[in-house]
């Protein structure tokens, strides 16, 4: 049947440990999304949208990508997790 691979990191039950990794990337994506959040609006009230220059418009796209991916990570993450968590393990008596 081929190589069955039973602990995460070589110490860990692996469900466990595909648990503490969802969580971990988890709390750093939401972290990131609020960080980016908070210093793009920190950065608009600096330039008070007086006056929209280049570099502000690739600051400001730049940043809005970065939390748009983080995005996707989070909800990645949180899928993850929801399927580990509820997984029901075929063939275990």
């Amino acid at each position: 049947m081929g190589l069955q691979i039973t602990k995460c990191c070589f110490c860990i039950p692996l469900k466990a440990g595909v648990i503490i990794i969802s969580l971990f990337w988890l709390f750093a994506a939401l972290f990131l999304i609020i960080f980016r959040v908070l210093s793009l609006k920190l950065y608009m009230q600096d330039k008070e949208l007086r006056e929209v220059s280049e570099e502000y418009s690739i600051t400001f796209t730049s940043v809005i990508i970065m939390i748009v991916l983080n995005a996707f990570v989070t909800l990645g993450t949180a899928f993850g997790l929801y399927a580990v968590i509820f997984s029901v393990c075929i063939g275990r008596n």
